[in-house]
C-alpha cells in the first residue's frame, strides 16, 4: 500500500516502534502455509489467500502484520502462535 511505501522512504526502514520496534522491509509471505504450519485455519476462510509482510515485532513470535494482496489488502493484523485478529 502506498502510505506504507511512503513510510519507508520518508521515515526509516525498521527501528523503533511499537513492542520491540518496526521490521525492516522483508518479502511477503503467503499466510495460509504460516497457519498451516501452525494448524490452525485462517478465520477469513483459506480461499481469502493473502500475502503479508510483518512491519513490527510484540516478540515470542507475535508481530503485526500488514496483509498486502487479497481482500483485506491494505489491513494490519496482530499475529500469534493461535492464529491473527485484525487491528
Amino acid at each position: 500500500p502506498g502510505d506504507y511505501r511512503g513510510f519507508l522512504l520518508r521515515i526509516g526502514n525498521g527501528g523503533p516502534g511499537p513492542g520491540y520496534g518496526l521490521m525492516p522491509l522483508q518479502s511477503p509471505f503467503d499466510i495460509n502455509e504460516q497457519l498451516d504450519e501452525l494448524g490452525i485455519g485462517n478465520p477469513l476462510g483459506h480461499e481469502s489467500a493473502c500475502r503479508c509482510v510483518a512491519i513490527a515485532s510484540h516478540g515470542c513470535g507475535h508481530e503485526w502484520e500488514l496483509i498486502v494482496s487479497g481482500p483485506s489488502a491494505g489491513h494490519v493484523a496482530f499475529f500469534t502462535e493461535f492464529g491473527f485478529e485484525p487491528c
